[in-house]
């Protein structure tokens, strides 16, 4: 695996760039996982007070949402790898 930040070559499951020091995150992105929790929690809150059905129903229909969300979120960032390095302010 090559850095996207230095061009060092680093092996597969490295924390970080041994050449620039570069934080190195794979698959799904933690503030996706964020957004799509929010999202389903605020369906399952809109489903329970919009609709005459109980409240287990629409907590069933949120958390398999979010449940299939993650898992599709899964796949689809199943080879992601993201190279973050802190930019250096000039005083």
């Amino acid at each position: 695996m090559t850095c996207s930040e230095c061009r060092t070559d680093i092996p597969v499951g490295a924390k970080v760039c041994r050449g620039c020091h570069a934080e190195i995150s794979y698959g799904t992105p933690g503030e996706l996982l964020l957004v799509s929790a929010g999202a389903w929690v605020g369906i399952g809150f809109y489903l329970n007070s919009h609709f005459a059905w109980s409240s287990n129903i629409s907590t069933v229909v949120a958390i398999g949402g979010f449940v299939a969300t993650v898992l599709l979120l899964a796949k689809v960032f199943k080879n992601d790898v993201r190279f973050t390095r802190e930019k250096k302010q000039n005083k």
